[in-house]
């Protein structure tokens, strides 16, 4: 790896080793955060401090983030949705925050299925009931996986209802069928009763679904569960014509729940009342006061149906922006990979051109040097051939022994020209590093020109056809540059100007 990349790579280590021990810390409080308000959440309390929950999702909402604290982010996000849900009546927000949490599909399959629940909840608040019913089904399927009874069984109930709410009333039965197997408390018994009543109610048997309804009175159940129950009953009482059997019920709603739907139904109820006894005084306060309810309901469904029309579209394309993230990631890949790779060739080109450069001006140098001696041993030069020609001479009977096609003497090639070096002055050596295409054959003709052998001789020391040899010879000669009768000069000079 060049020593440039090797910076970079320690350089962008170093930035995340420092990011992160910057963090530690505020991933530290963020964690504690988290811990305490899923301690709250466990009691049925949902933290109110949008702040604090706000720079929990900043501290983890980052790609470091999103890996090594990705559960604690989705729970961050949960809390916030029905912080702005539950206390604020931001559902449009909510929801956003519900849609962040549902894409980061967190392990805690009971979260999961809470947060499906949430946004079941808020499409069902819009009338919203066949994406209600996707989420809440989405909700089951993860209780399910979980194990927990409660939970399944409880979203089941959640399913039937939205059944009802689409009139398909054998499905919602079906499902009520599966329910009543669950054997919870007599809270989850009188849940099941009120949606046989919604259903009857639905289907505008008011009568049956009065009996049902008015069974579970007495259970122990939590006020918003009674208010609905006590809903149900006076919009049933209406129906049938009976107002003074339902303004208890209305009251009671009056008094105990903070659900303008319900408030609004039951203001209703009292005005008819008043209305029958001619009560005008009653009947003006009651109307005034039904406007204001009906004015938060409406103001409350214009905010739910900003929420519906996000979950709507996260029902459609869960993952909007996943194609685009996609291709920057493989763009900003790609570049990153281009990049390193230019930088790696061009610093192996520069690596090479500076090698050529060293191995060209050894050349020139070993040339030069050459020539020099060449220049000083001009006069000499007939003598010191002849004293080379009579070096080979002198050899060519002890090196015969190790290379006599006629005994059938022969040793590998590399020892072969190991032996040629070391007896003719580096020769093979030279010719190797000057002449670079000269291959294993040519260079063992040179060896036989040198020792002066017949063709036939050659032939048989290189193991090839005596017709190929003179072939073989031209090739010779064209690579080093002379005609087929000038290779032994060309040795012997060569020699001599390595000697």
């Amino acid at each position: 790896m060049p020593s440039s990349l090797k910076y970079i790579v320690r350089l962008v280590l170093f930035v995340l080793l420092m990011g992160n021990v910057v963090s530690c810390q505020s991933w530290h409080e963020a964690r504690a955060v988290v811990k305490e308000a899923d301690s709250l959440l466990a009691k049925g309390v949902i933290i109110e401090d949008t702040v604090v929950l706000a720079e929990v999702i900043r501290t983890f909402d980052n790609p470091m983030g999103r890996i090594f604290a990705k559960e604690e982010l989705v729970r961050a996000y949960y809390l916030m949705g029905r912080n702005l849900d539950d206390y604020h009546h931001n559902f449009s927000d909510a929801a956003d925050f519900y849609i962040e949490a549902d894409r980061l599909k967190t392990k805690d399959l009971i979260l999961r299925g809470r947060i499906n629940s949430c946004m079941g909840y808020l499409c069902k608040q819009d009338s919203c009931f066949k994406e209600a019913l996707v989420f809440y089904e989405r909700a089951n399927d993860a209780f399910e996986k979980s194990g927990n009874e409660r939970r399944i069984a409880n979203g089941l109930l959640s399913i039937a209802e939205q059944y009802i709410n689409l009139k398909q009333y054998d499905k919602a039965d079906s499902v009520l069928a599966v329910a009543e197997t669950y054997d919870i408390d007599s809270a989850y018994y009188a849940d099941i009763i009120d949606v046989y009543g919604l259903s009857y109610f639905r289907q505008e048997n008011y009568d049956s679904a009065l009996v049902f309804l008015r069974s579970i009175k007495e259970y122990p159940r939590n006020l918003d569960m009674k208010c609905f129950n006590y809903m149900l009953i006076l919009r049933c009482c209406n129906r049938i014509g009976d107002i003074n059997r339902a303004i208890p019920y209305a009251e009671y709603i009056i008094l105990h729940s903070n659900n303008a739907i319900y408030r609004s139904n039951a203001y209703y109820v009292l005005i008819q009342g008043a209305k029958i006894s001619n009560n005008l005084d009653l009947l003006l306060m009651y109307s005034n006061l039904r406007e204001d309810e009906d004015r938060l309901v409406q103001h409350m469904s214009e905010l739910y149906a900003e929420a519906t029309t996000k979950l709507k579209n996260h029902v459609v394309n869960p993952y909007p922006f996943r194609m685009g993230k996609i291709a920057i990631a493989v763009g900003s890949v790609l570049i990153i990979i281009v990049t390193l790779g230019c930088m790696i060739y061009r610093k192996k080109h520069k690596c090479l051109a500076i090698e050529k450069q060293r191995i060209e001006a050894e050349l020139q140098e070993w040339k030069q040097h050459m020539r020099e001696k060449l220049a000083i041993e001009e006069e000499n030069t007939a003598a010191k051939r002849k004293m080379i020609n009579d070096i080979i001479m002198n050899y060519a009977a002890d090196f015969a022994l190790n290379f006599s096609p006629d005994k059938n003497i022969w040793v590998k090639d590399k020892d072969l020209f190991r032996l040629a070096d070391s007896s003719f002055g580096f020769v093979i050596y030279r010719l190797r590093d000057i002449y670079r295409d000269l291959n294993n054959r040519e260079l063992k003709i040179c060896i036989t020109i040198l020792l002066d052998f017949s063709q036939k001789q050659t032939a048989k020391a290189v193991c090839c056809a005596e017709d190929s040899v003179p072939n073989t010879k031209k090739r010779l000669a064209k690579k080093l540059g002379i005609s087929p009768r000038e290779i032994r000069d060309f040795l012997l000079d060569f020699i001599m100007q390595i000697a």
